[in-house]
């Protein structure tokens, strides 16, 4: 990714959306975060959208229920890019302390780049929920419009039975969607990634499970590109002004994050990653 972009190009950083922090000094501010500082039970990780180009995001989860921005990457256009990006972060973060004493569970967007960074996490088993959020909207999208309403019902149902009877209905739905002849969606449900029910088997507090199976406190973040400049040149030339641009959305949007829905009930978690807590 480029690191450039024009002088017009960075004066423009942190405008757009009402932002009024400095991109560069953002940046700076989450690279000289500390992360070991105290003990996440939880850590969104996806990417936002910052069309064409793509910004990973890091949020961590405390105790309390507290939520901190832990980093930012670009991740360009492509897949393969993406895919450098989350290695990077993860690698960043666990480098400068993050997970030392206590792997949290990993709440990303559910894209095999993902599940792969967050499987470089030292120690053992790492536990990981996808966003059922993005995975329902990438089902409907391949069903006609007609036929979106009553799938989603479907899926929210398999939500509501849980880890037991929840890849069941999902089963059931994929056979209908097989008999009226939709494939595509149909292998898409059968060929599910395995982490969508992690927050059931964990037996977490409704509440819980849901502030944990959506990584929306990321994805839906939405930044248009400001205007283009006075003499028509495009303030948002490449990724590394979309990086400077999302990292100061971030950390001003930071400053009004409340405690997630059922941070009372975050025990359960806590004594389920004590259980296979790294070692001092």
């Amino acid at each position: 990714m480029s690191r450039g972009g024009s002088a017009a190009a960075a004066e423009h950083d942190g405008a757009g959306g009402g932002i009024g922090v400095d991109g560069e000094a953002a940046l700076r501010r989450l690279a000289a975060r500390r992360v070991d500082d105290r003990p996440y039970l939880a850590a969104y990780l996806d990417f936002a959208d910052a069309r064409p180009d793509a910004v990973l995001v890091a949020v961590g989860v405390d105790p309390a229920g507290n939520k901190r921005v832990l980093g930012v990457r670009g991740g360009g256009r492509d897949a393969e890019r993406r895919g450098g990006a989350a290695r990077d972060l993860v690698r960043d973060l666990v480098r400068r302390g993050f997970a030392r004493a206590r792997r949290p569970l990993f709440v990303t967007g559910g894209s095999a780049a993902l599940r792969r960074a967050v499987a470089e996490v030292p120690g053992g088993e790492v536990l990981a929920q996808a966003c059922r959020a993005r995975w329902t909207r990438e089902v409907l999208r391949i069903l006609p419009g007609r036929e979106r309403p009553g799938a989603a019902k479907a899926i929210a149902e398999a939500w509501r039975r849980g880890a037991e009877g929840g890849g069941g209905r999902l089963g059931e739905l994929a056979a209908e969607l097989e008999r009226r002849g939709r494939g595509a969606a149909a292998r898409r449900l059968r060929e599910r990634p395995g982490d969508l029910f992690t927050v059931d088997r964990l037996g977490l507090h409704p509440q819980l499970r849901r502030s944990l199976s959506t990584t929306h406190v990321i994805a839906g973040v939405r930044l248009r590109p400001p205007k283009p400049t006075a003499d028509g040149e495009d303030p948002w030339p490449d990724g590394a002004v979309a990086l400077r641009h999302f990292a100061a959305r971030f950390v001003q949007a930071e400053k009004g994050y409340r405690k997630i829905a059922g941070y009372r009930h975050l025990q359960l978690l806590k004594d389920h990653l004590d259980q296979i807590a790294l070692p001092l």
